[in-house]
């Protein structure tokens, strides 16, 4: 079922201190390397959470590089890895020296893991490509799922062509499993002991990546107390729980 409505829906906040062991999970899109998610914004962001966020020293940061994802496209795949590898391993290398240079700060350097979305296939409980179809299934069968897409690919500025449709189906399914802890996140710190897991980025969250959420149609039982997103410009939390998708506007 989708949420029933709450006194503080459309309304979002900030987190308190964040406390036990937990993930900060920072998907990295790669078109977001060279700007929104180049190295010094990243590192002011964890400065961030380090100074205010940091209830106690229990936290890894996991770095998910959505290559596979971009795959979802018409460009030629020799284009993308060589695109991608320069990217990435620059970026991974960027990051570590920046880390490092602030290790009084960033204490616990193992803490920062460092992974693609290729890896994340693998990981997952039960079989990915199975919960794909449903998904996809959902789409063709689930009037609204479709209408919120369409929304979203004007919002976000996108033509709703095949392959970008295949692309925020792989996504949103992707986000759904991390946060509802079907993905078995690799941390050398944290080493599986997380009660909480939160999804942060640079942006609003899209509609149909929500409804998906709320809907929960792989029936899972969401132990993660943070079923949504940390916008990471406006530092306030978007609670999925508290979203009424017929009257909220992106804001």
């Amino acid at each position: 079922m989708v949420k029933t409505k709450t006194v503080d829906e459309n309304n979002f906040f900030d987190i308190k201190p964040l406390k036990d062991w937990g993930l900060i999970v920072f998907p990295l899109s790669m078109s977001g390397l060279n700007n929104k998610q180049s190295i010094d914004p990243i590192i002011n962001w964890l400065e961030f959470f380090g100074d205010k966020k940091a209830g106690e020293p229990k936290i890894g940061i996991n770095f998910i590089y959505c290559d596979f994802l971009y795959l979802n496209s018409n460009e030629p795949s020799i284009n993308l890895k060589e695109k991608f590898t320069h990217q990435m391993v620059s970026h991974v290398n960027g990051l570590k020296n920046a880390i490092y240079k602030k290790r009084k700060i960033f204490q616990i350097q193992h803490a920062a893991h460092f992974q693609t979305w290729g890896n994340l296939y693998l990981e997952v409980e039960g079989d990915f490509n199975s919960h794909l179809d449903k998904i996809e299934k959902l789409y063709r069968e689930d009037n609204q799922f479709r209408d919120y897409i369409k929304e979203d690919s004007k919002f976000y500025k996108k033509i709703l062509t095949k392959t970008q449709l295949a692309f925020f189906i792989e996504e949103h399914l992707m986000t759904y499993l991390i946060l509802s802890k079907r993905v078995k996140l690799r941390n050398e710190y944290v080493q599986g002991r997380e009660k909480w897991i939160l999804l942060a980025y640079p942006g609003i969250p899209p509609k149909a990546l929500i409804y998906l959420l709320q809907k929960n149609p792989l029936k899972f039982f969401y132990e993660n107390p943070f079923i949504g997103l940390y916008n990471l410009l406006n530092k306030k939390f978007y609670d999925y729980n508290n979203i009424d998708l017929n009257s909220w506007d992106y804001k």
